[in-house]
């Protein structure tokens, strides 16, 4: 009995003849997402901190505020949690091949990092050169050899 089908005459034809299938994720977007969601746990968990100990009359001496501040300070801690909460959603949406989170990610890291720049430079100190550098880190993991990843679909 005859094989009724020829074999290859190339060995990458049978590769061909193949359904397309999407490359797998690069590793760098999945450093990328990881990082993002490490980040915005710690910010989320450092501002959730911040609104309880806010409230505390021995934090607000300590800090030399007074109940105004205290409400302000909270109040900036809750658009943290909220900010922190976007960053780990749009990485999600990154880790689903979704280009536009990413892009959306990468303003979000530049917006971080004016607003650091800006808070080290009026305070004098270096403070923020971890987080800024994170931040940078993380959009570069996100864009670095991805393009064709986010192309195919």
């Amino acid at each position: 009995m005859s094989n009724p089908t020829p074999p290859p005459s190339r060995p990458d034809a049978a590769a061909e003849s193949t359904p397309y299938a999407p490359p797998d994720r690069p590793g760098t977007v999945l450093a990328g997402c990881i990082m993002s969601w490490v980040g915005a746990a710690f910010g989320g968990v450092i501002a959730i901190a911040l609104i309880f100990a806010s409230g505390d009359p021995d934090f607000q001496d300590q800090l030399n505020i007074t109940s105004e501040g205290a409400a302000s300070l909270r109040l900036i801690a809750i658009f943290i949690v909220l900010w922190c909460l976007l960053v780990a959603g749009l990485a999600v949406q990154v880790f689903r091949r979704k280009r536009w989170a990413a892009i959306a990610l990468a303003v979000m890291a530049g917006i971080f990092t004016i607003f650091t720049v800006v808070n080290m430079v009026s305070s004098g100190t270096p403070s923020g050169l971890v987080g800024v550098a994170y931040a940078v880190a993380a959009v570069v993991l996100l864009f670095n050899g991805s393009r064709t990843w986010y192309a195919a679909r």
